[in-house]
């Protein structure tokens, strides 16, 4: 349900303007909205999904360093971190939140995978189309996902580069990356961060 949520979900208010924030009036980001306004008639066929389940979330615990007394704060000790240890980034999670240290380099390049399961129709083509954060080169491989029949899960890999010079004086970038079958938007808020 949170993945149907989050990625139908709009950025733009009743009247197609953009979301503004209260206080500042100016127009919003993804960190005062996440991933926007939430659309129930579009989460009802969000066509593609990112998928779950609690091994995952106790996995990213674990990816953190969390220690067995902390993990059984949250899984009241059901749960321990699986043999197959992810990068925090790789939560298979419909958002993507990366942080540039500027002290340990100056370039930056990293690649994540996500998974996603067709819930839409068999036969379905999701093209991608990225709006990149400034100072950002994404590249998504591949760039189409072709599903044969409905519930068919496909996996995609997200390469993001950046350098300490590409940001200037921005400490924040966020950008979008969206899948589309011509009938669904399956949209993905991308925050970047330099520190």
């Amino acid at each position: 349900i949170k993945s149907a949520l989050m990625t139908t979900a709009t950025v733009t208010d009743n009247t197609g303007r953009n979301i503004i924030d209260e206080a500042t009036s100016n127009t919003s980001t993804a960190f005062a909205y996440g991933s926007g306004h939430v659309n129930p008639q579009a989460a009802n066929d969000p066509g593609l999904l990112y998928d779950l389940g609690v091994q995952d979330y106790v996995d990213f615990l674990c990816s953190l360093n969390y220690t067995t007394k902390q993990l059984k704060i949250f899984t009241k000790g059901k749960y321990k971190c699986s043999k197959a240890m992810i990068k925090p980034q790789e939560l298979n999670y419909p958002a993507f939140s990366l942080v540039f240290n500027e002290e340990k380099s100056s370039k930056y390049l990293t690649t994540v995978k996500r998974t996603v399961i067709n819930v839409g129709s068999a036969n379905s083509v999701y093209t991608v189309n990225v709006t990149a954060p400034n100072g950002v080169s994404i590249t998504v491989k591949p760039e189409k996902l072709i599903f044969k029949r409905k519930n068919e899960r496909l996996t995609y890999t997200v390469t993001f580069q950046t350098s300490s010079i590409a940001h200037q004086s921005i400490t924040n970038a966020f950008g979008r990356l969206t899948w589309t079958d011509g009938r669904h938007e399956v949209k993905t808020p991308i925050v970047f961060t330099w520190v």
